[in-house]
C-alpha cells in the first residue's frame, strides 16, 4: 500500500502540494488569533500611539518557529534564533499597524453584501462545497472569537489589501520601455574565455626558508594557540531519564484498557476524485467556466454516466485521472480540509459529492469504501505502549527537575555539586575547547558562547540555563582557563610554508590576468596568447542566454556585464570555482526578434517588479514620519 502511495505522489501533482501543504501547517487564522487575548499586557513597539502587545509578537514567534521546524523536520537552524524571528515578527506587525491606520485615514470601507461573500468565499467554514455557519462558528469558537469580532479582522485585511492595490494596481510600464527589456532579456553574447589555473600557477612559484621564516616573524600572532578552558556541567536529558524508567506488565495492561480509541487502527476511506483545476490568478470568469464544467460532470454522472471514464477523460489531476480519479486509501490529516471534510461527510459505498472547491480547484468526489477502526491486539501494541509510557514519565521527570536546576544553580552560582544532588545527575566534565571548537558538549555554540562570556569565565559563575536541543538543557561552570600562547617555528613551519605559497600563487594569477587584459588591449589575440603555452587555455563557450545553466553563474554575470566588443572595459578578470582564474571576453552580440507574446509577458513581469517596488518605497517613506517606539529603546522612525 505505501508503495502505492508514493506512486501516486509521484505521479499527481495535486496530491503532492496537498501533502506539502499538510507538513507546512498553514495557520489559517495566524493573523487573527495574535490580536486576542485578555489581561494587562505590556506593549512590544508603540506605532503612532497604538501599541503592539508583547504577548501578541511571542505568540506569533511561537508559531513561526514550530511551523519552520516542521518544515525543516523538526529540528530548527541555527540560522533561526529567537532574536531574528522576533525582529521578523516585529517587523511584520509594525508594517500591518501603519496600513491599518493608513487605511483607517483614508476611509476605506468594505461593505456588508461584499464582507459577506469574503467570508462565504473561504474554504476552511466551507462544507459540502458550501459554506456552512455552524462549522463557521465552530471554527471560530475554537480560535477564542466571536463572530463580529472576527468580521471587524476580515475588514481590516480588506481595507488593508484595497490600499496595496491602490498603489501597486497605480504602476504601469510604456511600451518602448517593454520592447527594450525584451529585446535585453533575449539578448545571446558569443563568450570566449582564457584560463589559468592553480596548478600551473603552484609550479612557477618557489619558497624559500627565508620567506617562511620572514612570514613567521611578521605574522607571529597568527600562529598562536587559541585559548581555552574546560568545563563542567549538570545536564538533563529527557532520552537518559527515559533509559531509567522502569514499566511494568501490568503498567502496560492497565494503559492498553483505558487508553481506548488511542490502539486502534485509523479509519479509512477508499476514495476516487475529479479535479478541474483553477489557477491562483483565475479571473471570475475562469473560476465560472470551471465551476459550470464540474456541474455539468455531475449531471451526466445523475443520469448514469460512468465515473471512472469521466475522471480518464476530464479530470486534471493526472496522477490519479489514469486510475478512473482513484486516490487509494485515505485518511484524515493527508488531504486539504475542504477535501476531507466532503470525503468523510459521504455515507453510502458510490455515493458523490457536490462539487467541492479548494486551492487547486473543483472536485466531484466517490466514496469506493470505508473502513472501520478495529482494536489492535495487545501483543502486537506492546512496545508501542511501553514507549510512550516511558517517554510521558520521563517527561514528567524532566520538567519537575527543570526548575530546580535553574533555581539551584542560580542560588548556588559557585557549585555544581549542589545542583547535580538536587536534580540526581551526576557532574560531568568537557576536555579543553576553544571559542570556535570542541568535542562533546563543546561542539554546541551555545555552551562555547557561554563559557567565554565574561560572568562564567571572569567571575566563575554557573551560567544560565542552555538549551543543547530539543528537551535537552545544561548549566556549566569554568573549571580551568588557558591564555593563548605563541607556537615555535618548527611547530607550524609546514603551515607558514603554505600561507607564503597560497599568497603567492593568488600573486602570480592576478599579475596574469591584469597582463593578459593588457595585451588584449594592445592588439593581441585570445589565440595568440592561448598558443604560448605556460599553462593557459582556451574556452569557446559559443552562443549564451542570460541563466544559461550550462555556463558558471558568475562567468554568465561577468560575461553579460560587458561592454560591446571594441569598447572601453570589454574584457574582466574573475575567480572560478576551483581557484581558476579567467579573463573573458565577449565576441559578439546579438537580439532575438520581440513578438507580441513575448512583449505582453515582459510588460507584466516588468510591471510587477516596477509596482513591488513602488509598494517597498511607499513604506519606507511610510516608515520614516511614523512615530515608532520599541520597548529595548529601539526606535525606528519619527514623526515628521
Amino acid at each position: 500500500m505505501l508503495q502505492s502511495f508514493k506512486d501516486r505522489i509521484r505521479g499527481s501533482r495535486w496530491l503532492g502540494y496537498t501533502i506539502v501543504g499538510i507538513i507546512s501547517v498553514p495557520f489559517a487564522l495566524w493573523g487573527i488569533q495574535a490580536y486576542m487575548g485578555g489581561g494587562a499586557q505590556t506593549a512590544a513597539v508603540t506605532v503612532n500611539g497604538e501599541e503592539i502587545p508583547s504577548r501578541q509578537v511571542e505568540r506569533l514567534v511561537a508559531q513561526q518557529r514550530q511551523t519552520l521546524s516542521e518544515r525543516f523536520g523538526g529540528s530548527l537552524p541555527e540560522a533561526f534564533s529567537d532574536q531574528m524571528l522576533r525582529e521578523r515578527v516585529l517587523e511584520q506587525l509594525i508594517s500591518r499597524e501603519l496600513l491599518e491606520q493608513t487605511a483607517a485615514d483614508a476611509n476605506l470601507q468594505l461593505g456588508e453584501q461584499a464582507l459577506a461573500e469574503r467570508i462565504r468565499g473561504q474554504s476552511m467554514f466551507q462544507r459540502d462545497g458550501g459554506f456552512d455557519r455552524d462549522l463557521y462558528r465552530q471554527i471560530l469558537g475554537q480560535s477564542g472569537l466571536t463572530p463580529s469580532q472576527y468580521e471587524t479582522r476580515v475588514r481590516d485585511s480588506a481595507r488593508v489589501e484595497q490600499l496595496r492595490q491602490a498603489i501597486v494596481g497605480s504602476s504601469f510600464v510604456l511600451e518602448p520601455e517593454a520592447r527594450r527589456l525584451a529585446r535585453l532579456a533575449g539578448q545571446e553574447r558569443r563568450v570566449v574565455s582564457l584560463r589559468y589555473g592553480r596548478d600551473a600557477a603552484s609550479a612557477a612559484v618557489e619558497v624559500e626558508e627565508e620567506a617562511v621564516e620572514t612570514y613567521y616573524q611578521e605574522n607571529r600572532e597568527r600562529f598562536r594557540t587559541p585559548e581555552q578552558v574546560r568545563v563542567a556541567w549538570v545536564e538533563l536529558d529527557i532520552e537518559a531519564l527515559k533509559e531509567q524508567v522502569e514499566v511494568s506488565e501490568e503498567d502496560l495492561r492497565r494503559e492498553y484498557e483505558s487508553a481506548g480509541q488511542r490502539y486502534r487502527s485509523a479509519s479509512e476511506r477508499e476514495a476516487a476524485h475529479i479535479l478541474i483545476e483553477v489557477p491562483e490568478d483565475a479571473t471570475e470568469d475562469t473560476e465560472q467556466q470551471a465551476l459550470d464544467e464540474i456541474r455539468s460532470l455531475r449531471e451526466r454522472l445523475e443520469d448514469g454516466a460512468d465515473f471512472a471514464e469521466l475522471a480518464r477523460e476530464y479530470s486534471d489531476d493526472s496522477g490519479s485521472a489514469r486510475q478512473g480519479g482513484d486516490l487509494g486509501a485515505v485518511k484524515r490529516g493527508m488531504m486539504v480540509e475542504p477535501f476531507e471534510e466532503a470525503l468523510f461527510a459521504l455515507s453510502g459505498e458510490g455515493s458523490v459529492s457536490e462539487p467541492v472547491r479548494t486551492t487547486y480547484g473543483y472536485h466531484l468526489i466517490k466514496l469506493l469504501d470505508v473502513r472501520e477502526r478495529e482494536q489492535e491486539p495487545f501483543e502486537e501494541v506492546k512496545d508501542e505502549i511501553r514507549d510512550d509510557l516511558r517517554t510521558r514519565r520521563a517527561q514528567d521527570r524532566f520538567y519537575e527537575r527543570v526548575d530546580v536546576l535553574q533555581n539551584t544553580a542560580y542560588e548556588n552560582p559557585d557549585s555544581l555539586e549542589v545542583v547535580a544532588e538536587a536534580t540526581g545527575v551526576p557532574v560531568q566534565r568537557s576536555e579543553w575547547i576553544s571559542r570556535d571548537s570542541g568535542e562533546g558538549i563543546g561542539s554546541n555554540e551555545a555552551v562555547r558562547e557561554a563559557a567565554f562570556s565574561p560572568t562564567v569565565l571572569d567571575e566563575r559563575r554557573n551560567s544560565d540555563v542552555i538549551e543543547l536541543g530539543e528537551r535537552r538543557i545544561a548549566v556549566i561552570r569554568v573549571t580551568d582557563h588557558r591564555e593563548p600562547q605563541p607556537r615555535p617555528l618548527d611547530e607550524v613551519r609546514a603551515q607558514v610554508r603554505e600561507r607564503v605559497e597560497s599568497e603567492r600563487i593568488e600573486t602570480r594569477m592576478r599579475e596574469w590576468s591584469q597582463s593578459v587584459i593588457e595585451r588584449l588591449n594592445n592588439g593581441a589575440s585570445f589565440e595568440e596568447i592561448a598558443a604560448e603555452g605556460d599553462g593557459v587555455d582556451l574556452v569557446e563557450h559559443g552562443w549564451v542566454r542570460r541563466g544559461a545553466s550550462d555556463v558558471s553563474r558568475n562567468l554568465l554575470e561577468t560575461a553579460f556585464g560587458l561592454a560591446p566588443p571594441g569598447s572601453d572595459a570589454s574584457y574582466a578578470d574573475l575567480t572560478l570555482s576551483g581557484g581558476t582564474r579567467a579573463v573573458v571576453a565577449v565576441r559578439e552580440i546579438r537580439y532575438p526578434e520581440v513578438v507580441e507574446d513575448t512583449l505582453a509577458q515582459t510588460n507584466q513581469r516588468r510591471a510587477r517588479i516596477q509596482s513591488e517596488a513602488e509598494f517597498r518605497a511607499w513604506m519606507e517613506a511610510l516608515r520614516a514620519e511614523a512615530d515608532i517606539t520599541r520597548r529595548d529603546g529601539g526606535g525606528s522612525g519619527s514623526g515628521g
